[in-house]
């Protein structure tokens, strides 16, 4: 998950180094995919937000979308060594 969340970064061009950059990037995510992650979400996948659960099934499939993959099993496939 830590190399997705960082290939996100990458994809969309911004640091996400302040909290107010989750809209920001939720709306960019959003006009790429047509899918929306909220901004609260990624503030808890980029762990500014705690939560005790792990990213849904859902948020990981768009934000491996937005990375050019068909979905969350197709990044871990072509990722595994």
């Amino acid at each position: 998950m830590e190399l997705l969340k960082l290939l996100v970064l990458l994809r969309a061009g911004i640091f996400f180094e302040e909290t107010y950059q989750a809209n920001e990037l939720s709306e960019i995510i959003l006009n790429s995919t047509g899918k929306l992650v909220a901004g609260s979400t990624l503030l808890q996948v980029y762990e500014y937000t705690p939560t005790k659960l792990p990213p849904s099934l859902y948020t990981k499939d768009v934000l491996a979308m937005f990375c050019g993959y068909k979905d969350f099993d197709d990044f871990t496939k072509e990722i595994t060594f």
